[in-house]
């Protein structure tokens, strides 16, 4: 129970470290540096971000052995069950919409452009929609 414990708290450690490392300074330094070349490439470093899906992955797994472990159970009406349910949106939200949301900025960024112009327009609309997922990603861990 105690590698589980350590494992779920690994987890949600990465889960953090990765949205302060990423709010605080991937995404303030992409707006500081808009219409450069530096932009597009931390573009590229945010939305190819794998410590997230570790993280989830990890505080997910875990978190089924520990109530595996505990008997407590899954699904069910209570505060467990509750943060069971929430993870579980969380956990299904990157296959269904954020990893094929960062394909698409990936994708935007490989097309050629004037490097003078920066980034599109469609690539920021598609940023807002990121930064908004993995903040709220951030506000469902806790």
């Amino acid at each position: 129970m105690a590698t589980y414990l350590f494992l779920h708290c690994l987890g949600f450690s990465i889960l953090i470290g990765a949205a302060l490392y990423d709010r605080c300074y991937i995404v303030r330094n992409i707006r500081q540096a808009r219409g450069s070349v530096l932009e597009q490439q931390l573009i590229q470093i945010l939305s190819t971000s794998p410590l997230y899906g570790v993280g989830v992955a990890l505080v997910l797994l875990s978190g089924i052995g520990l109530s595996i472990l505990d008997g407590s159970g899954f699904f069910r009406w209570s505060a467990v069950g509750l943060k069971q349910y929430l993870f579980l949106a969380i956990g299904l939200s990157f296959p269904v919409y954020i990893i094929p949301l960062m394909a698409k900025i990936n994708r935007l960024l490989k097309t050629p452009s004037d490097f003078s112009t920066g980034v599109s327009e469609s690539c920021y609309i598609l940023l807002g929609r990121l930064y908004f997922a993995l903040d709220g990603v951030m506000i469902g861990t806790f």
